[in-house]
């Protein structure tokens, strides 16, 4: 069976390398590509972006009205008038990068250049119309500018070439040659001649754009496209629009593909033959496109004139469009009954035709139409089918029923296979049954529901494995056996599949994939860089490991599993970390058929259809490029290179970026100052460094990056900075001290061989009271010291730790409270303190406010960290929640029989909130107090003195916690990922969680 399988495997990967040329070529539509856009919400100046370009170092350079925009995938920085007085009119138009690394720039009225940040101006006061429309350079490096004439440029001049043309308003370069247009004519360069091409054509074309493509020369005009053949004549190109469209935009994306856009529509030829429309009205992203740029890794980038930028990259993945014939947007399986591929939806099956979907009817159809699972026995050519209320058999030709098993009616059957011996396994949410000799059984060993639902069943080396939600069993005979594994024993078990060599891939919801070689275990996971730790489903395709999950589908580079460290991309990226949440989840789906591939392509059900991922189109990402240094600020300024700084500039903030433009959160850097920091530094979210009170010295600062999850770290960019040293620290000082010194020390010597026998005592006493009083000052020193450092990060009233307490210590609390897994927060806020203040006056009340934070020191654990937030307002941070709804009970009660110094009783509302999380950060952190302060503010309102606690059960993204926190409590009730604990029965009514299970 496993050479039959390493066969398979073998056939499948030659089949995918064969069939790789052949998908090169091939056309994809719009929506196989993912579709990034920045505009001003992002940091761009102006949703207008004219025209792009990119330099040498890989940054992207914009042209929009608000100034030039250099933009690194990250940030964006325009320069404008605040730059130079050049950018005084911030309308820019055309930008190029010549091979001598100078930017040109033209505006509505300026012609100018930068070289190295800096701008200069370029001269046009002798040209025809006295500004720029057009520019490009030829592949031998000369620069051409069409500013009513034609001009060549050199050296921040432009030169008037030898063949005068008027009123020139496009150029191009065809079969590398330069070629115009002007008001009356189309034409090229040859030599110091002009050869006029094509028929005269009206003057109210205005020609907006030139390009070569198929061999043929196109114009984009105000009156439509145009190609030029072979007859010499102008033939109009019809698009899709009722009237003659005017273009704005006309570019190739390759050899193969051109894009034109017109006022109201996007239009892609492919080989010359019109594929595909983008209407402005259906997708706004890509309205009014200006321009388009490919950059080396094929990806195009679009300037739009009212949505900013926009990037379009291949995917491989996407979901199936309704349009194909499967309107249902929940999947639940898919497989294959012979040669047909059978998808399961929540209303029935589908099966493919072609490239198109049609239903898959069932006489009668099942009670619960949503098919889990299911499993065709070819030799009996039966199709059996677990749904998720039942299960059933029907001839797979004539779609009849046969057989309805009553005994598992209403239960989900999860997983179905054939065993060796010919029996039929399945698993249920109720157990383990099995078919033979046409009656069907439940197994006693999985009855009461103690291992939960059996999720898995899978037959390896003629013995069967059983995946449960309470862990993995194998066979025994009539019996079965735990495996002897500390994690495998007791999790849940999703999936389970063989490698080509053999080794058997047991798959989790919590602790990723595990690799079995019938000895040892190897396993993958977030502690390996992984960015999930869940499977439903994988498959080796020849050097790539695909892996989907409740959090997306990734591929891992077989090889890394071997030899290590892991290596992986991810195609669909639902963990929360991306550009944006894609919604592809997995419908709590653990059982068979929740994936397939075939040589080409795989599909995987989730709640928002059906996905197709295409195996030719995986790849591992890029190395990261180098680093780039940015600039160096000291003092809040700016230095400029060399950096050799003054005595007095200690305060340092050292700016460095990377010019890459996927996702930008799969970066991570690391820095040091080589002189001060003896070990790597990671960076936080932000790419800058930052170092305060540095003494003089010569320092070496270096950076690197890396994607997250991978080894390899680049290589390392660097900069050498020296400042100088005050007084204290220069050499001749040091060198005059330790003379100094050695001269003090021998003259005492002499001394005190001189009196040593009179004065050896009276000398022993001065050095013990000197000692004695440099002991005391430096005692007193660090009192000092010690007493600042508290003063500092306590409240000066209370003594509890104040929010500086906080800042300073926030990462190292979350650090604790991330080896525990949650995140306890609690917000305490006294009732009618206000009232104390106002009838006892301020005195009295600082009496009530120490009194309370003694008590509350007093109730709380030495781990917790307890604040003072302000005014009347108390926060706790307990790494623990054991026993937190006591300690808020046992509170309240003691609060209402102390004795406080205004003779009056003091109540108090409590906000708990408990947040579990993967990685703990300052976001999860404000999320969470946000969240407490929800509850502390619903007591208030419930008539105060008392405590609710919103306990989270499962991690949230940010947006996830965000809409949390925007619900009103009631619905919170109702929420399965939220339970609700309170100090009385009336505030609001709890509701019982749902189970885990389908």
């Amino acid at each position: 069976m496993v050479k039959i399988r390493i066969a398979i495997s073998l056939w499948l990967y030659f089949c995918f390398l064969t069939c790789v040329n052949s998908y090169a070529s091939e056309f994809w539509p719009l929506s196989q590509y993912n579709i990034q856009n920045w505009s001003i919400r992002d940091g761009l100046p102006q949703v207008s972006v004219y025209d792009i370009a990119k330099d040498d170092k890989g940054f992207f350079w914009l042209a929009t009205e608000k100034g030039v925009v250099k933009f690194d995938g990250d940030k964006f920085t325009t320069y404008s008038q605040q730059h130079s007085e050049l950018l005084e009119n911030p309308r820019i138009k055309k930008l190029l990068w010549t091979n001598s690394k100078e930017l040109l720039i033209a505006t509505d009225s300026a012609f100018f250049r930068m070289v190295d940040d800096e701008f200069k101006s370029i001269d046009t006061s002798k040209t025809q119309s006295g500004r720029v429309v057009d520019m490009l350079q030829l592949p031998d490096g000369k620069i051409y500018v069409a500013a009513g004439n034609l001009y060549e440029y050199q050296n921040g001049a432009l030169i008037k070439p030898k063949v005068p043309l008027e009123s020139v308003s496009q150029l191009a370069i065809i079969n590398n040659r330069l070629c115009l247009s002007t008001a009356e004519v189309f034409g090229c360069l040859s030599g110091n001649r002009f050869i006029p091409l094509g028929a005269h054509f009206p003057p109210a074309w205005q020609v907006q754009s030139i390009i070569d493509y198929q061999g043929l020369t196109y114009l984009g005009t105000q009156q439509g496209l145009y190609s030029l053949g072979d007859d010499q004549q102008w033939h109009p190109i019809q698009l899709f629009e009722e009237e003659v469209p005017s273009i704005r935009a006309l570019f190739k994306q390759d050899d193969d593909t051109l894009w034109v856009g017109t006022e109201t529509t996007l239009y892609r030829l492919f080989r010359g033959k019109l594929m595909e429309s983008v209407s402005y009205k259906t997708n706004p992203i890509l309205s009014l496109v200006l321009d388009g740029f490919v950059d080396e890794s094929g990806n195009l980038w679009l300037g739009t004139l009212i949505s900013g930028l926009v990037r379009t990259e291949l995917n491989p993945a996407h979901h199936v469009p309704a349009e194909k014939g499967i309107a249902e947007p929940f999947i639940w399986s898919v497989g294959l009954i012979e040669q047909t591929f059978i998808v399961g939806t929540a209303t029935g099956l589908y099966q493919q035709i072609k490239d198109h979907f049609e239903p898959f009817l069932l006489f009668p159809e099942p009670d619960n139409p949503a098919i889990y699972s299911f499993y065709f026995d070819a030799q009996k050519n039966e199709l059996w089918l677990g749904t998720k209320g039942g299960l059933y058999v029907y001839d797979a030709k004539t779609h009849q029923r046969i057989k309805q098993f009553e005994s598992l009616a209403q239960t989900q059957i999860n997983s179905i296979i054939k065993s060796s011996h010919d029996h039929i396994w399945f698993g249920t949410q109720q157990g383990l049954w099995i078919y033979n000799n046409g009656s069907i059984q439940e197994l006693p060993f999985f009855s009461g529901n103690q291992y939960g639902g059996v999720r898995f069943l899978y037959e390896y080396q003629g013995q069967m494995w059983i995946g449960t939600e309470k862990g993995l069993l194998t066979q025994n005979g009539d019996s079965f056996t735990k495996v002897n594994h500390t994690i495998l024993e007791k999790t849940f078990i999703s999936y389970m599949g063989e490698l080509s060599d053999g080794r058997l891939m047991v798959g989790t919801f919590q602790h990723g994939l595990f690799i079995y070689n019938g000895r040892t275990w190897q396993q993958l996971s977030v502690e390996q860089g992984l960015p999930m730790d869940n499977v439903t489903y994988a498959a080796e395709l020849g050097s790539n490991l695909l892996w989907a999950g409740l959090q997306g589908v990734m591929n891992i580079d077989m090889s890394s599993i071997e030899n290590g460290p892991l290596r992986h991309s991810l195609i669909v990226d639902n963990t929360g970390n991306g550009s944006q949440n894609e919604q592809n989840r997995w419908c709590n789906g653990a059982g068979s058929n929740k994936g397939i591939s075939f040589s080409r392509e795989s599909y995987f059900p989730t709640v928002n259809g059906l996905l197709h991922v295409y195996h030719r189109l995986l790849k591992q990402p890029a190395p990261a490029p180098r680093p780039l240094f940015e600039r160096l600020e000291a003092n809040g300024k700016e230095i400029f290179p060399p950096y050799q700084l003054e005595a007095n500039e200690r305060d340092w903030r050292l700016v460095f970026t990377v010019p890459h433009y996927g996702k930008t959160s799969g970066l991570e850097f690391r820095y040091q100052l080589v002189g001060y920091d003896a070990t790597w530094r990671n960076a936080t979210s932000t790419r800058d460094a930052l170092y305060t009170n540095l003494p003089g010295g010569d320092y070496t600062f270096r950076v690197q990056v890396r994607h997250k999850g991978y080894p390899a770290w680049s290589r390392s960019t660097e900069v050498s900075l020296s400042k100088k040293r005050l007084w204290h620290e220069t050499w001749w000082f040091n060198m005059l001290f330790t003379l100094a010194c050695g001269g003090f020390i021998v003259l005492i010597w002499r001394l005190r061989s001189r009196s040593l026998l009179t004065r050896q005592q009276e000398l022993e006493e001065q050095v013990a009271k000197r000692t004695t009083e440099l002991n005391e000052v430096n005692q007193q020193l660090l009192v000092a010291n010690e007493q600042l450092l508290i003063a500092s990060l306590r409240d000066s009233l209370t003594g509890l730790y104040n929010r500086h307490y906080l800042s300073q210590n926030l990462e190292k609390i979350l650090e604790n409270v991330e080896n525990k897994k949650r995140l306890t927060v609690v917000l305490i806020d006294i009732d009618d303190f206000k009232k104390i203040n106002d009838e006892f006056g301020h005195a009295v009340g600082d009496e009530v406010l120490v009194a309370f934070a003694t008590l509350l020191s007093r109730h709380c654990r030495a781990q917790d960290h307890i604040l003072r937030w302000g005014g009347e307002e108390f926060v706790i941070i307990a790494e623990q929640d054991d026993g937190i709804g006591h300690m808020a009970t046992r509170l309240i009660q003691t609060l209402r029989l102390t004795h406080w110094p205004h003779g009056r009783t003091l109540s108090a509302s409590i906000g708990i909130c408990t947040n579990p999380s993967i990685n703990f950060g300052i976001k999860v952190f404000e999320g969470t107090l946000n969240m407490a302060d929800k509850a502390m503010y619903m007591v208030k309102e419930q008539g105060k003195d008392g405590w609710i606690w919103i306990e989270i059960l499962v991690p949230l993204s940010i947006e996830s916690m965000n809409e949390v926190q925007e619900a009103p409590l009631q619905s919170l009730v109702s929420d399965p990922r939220i339970k609700i604990h309170h100090s009385t029965k009336d505030i609001v009514s709890l509701e019982e969680r749902r189970d885990i299970g389908g």
